[in-house]
């Protein structure tokens, strides 16, 4: 296990992230770092030739990175705005994480479990036979 720590950063870009997500941040920044060293590379040797299209293959990666991510949470704003809410009785083990996993596996679940939180107006704790709306895909 990774400790974030002493990088904050870090810590920000992977805090709450579902498995496939943190993979994808780990080839986009993987790659990323490739190919900054090769500019670094080709700057250091003088190397002009190669120079320009390591910086242009740098950009198109990080805005593939940045369009991949953003385009996971389109998809959620999408299956989140097009279900219909049941009502759900908790009960004993369940959490709001495991109800999220239970009615929208696709989505990430902090952020659907912090939908049921908001349709719901739940502050702290949810409790046993308590009834609460949750979104199910249509």
């Amino acid at each position: 296990m990774i400790r974030y720590t002493n990088m904050p950063l870090l810590k920000k870009i992977y805090t709450k992230k579902t498995p496939e997500e943190i993979c994808t941040i780990n080839v986009a920044l993987f790659s990323t770092l490739l190919l900054e060293t090769g500019i670094v590379y080709d700057f250091l040797t003088m190397n002009r030739n190669h120079f320009l299209t390591y910086v242009f293959l740098s950009i198109l990666t990080a805005l593939l990175s940045i369009l991949l991510i953003k385009l996971s949470s389109l998809y959620e704003y999408i299956l989140l705005k097009r279900c219909e809410l049941i009502l759900y009785i908790v009960r004993e083990g369940d959490s709001l994480i495991s109800i999220s996993n239970l009615c929208m596996p696709e989505c990430n679940p902090w952020k659907t479990s912090s939908l049921i939180k908001k349709i719901n107006h739940i502050e702290n704790f949810i409790y046993i036979g308590q009834q609460i709306w949750i979104p199910m895909k249509i």
